[in-house]
């Protein structure tokens, strides 16, 4: 399932990432939210969960969760949650994606596309709280094996 849920998130995040975030994805407390700002980090899921609808193995209706932490170095800078969801059958199924992720000075929310053999997954950033309420931009989620590295680049 998404590639063991991104490589273990991932990313999640999204996915974290992604969130999301889900996806590694929120920016450390007074960092700016200006368009053309690029945050990176890495998430580390420590909460995972599959919903494998009938038929048995990857299809439609099946469902990934995962939470966990967004570091940046040895310091963690906040946690994200995403949920995806199987659209098509197989090792290739499609798969719609929602990533949500707080840091110092507030959220993100994000959702995207992603294909459940890909290790590389690309969302949108579709809005924000606090600090980051006017956000917009992109996530791009690289899957690891503990994990996933997170750049996101605010339009």
């Amino acid at each position: 399932m998404r590639k063991e849920i991104i490589s273990t998130i991932a990313a999640g995040a999204v996915v974290a990432a992604a969130m999301l975030g889900a996806a590694g994805v929120f920016a450390p407390t007074g960092s700016s939210a200006a368009p053309g700002t690029t945050l990176n980090y890495t998430a580390k899921i420590d909460h995972e969960s599959q919903l494998d609808a009938v038929p048995k193995g990857p299809s439609a209706g099946d469902q990934q969760l995962a939470t966990g932490g967004l570091w940046q170095g040895d310091q963690q800078v906040g946690r994200f949650g995403f949920v995806c969801e199987l659209l098509t059958s197989g090792q290739t199924a499609d798969e719609d994606c929602r990533a949500t992720g707080r840091v110092n000075g507030g959220s993100f929310t994000l959702m995207g596309f992603s294909r459940l053999s890909d290790s590389d997954h690309t969302w949108a950033v579709v809005g924000g709280t606090g600090a980051y309420r006017s956000a917009t931009g992109q996530m791009e989620i690289h899957d690891t094996s503990d994990g996933a590295v997170v750049t996101i680049e605010l339009g």
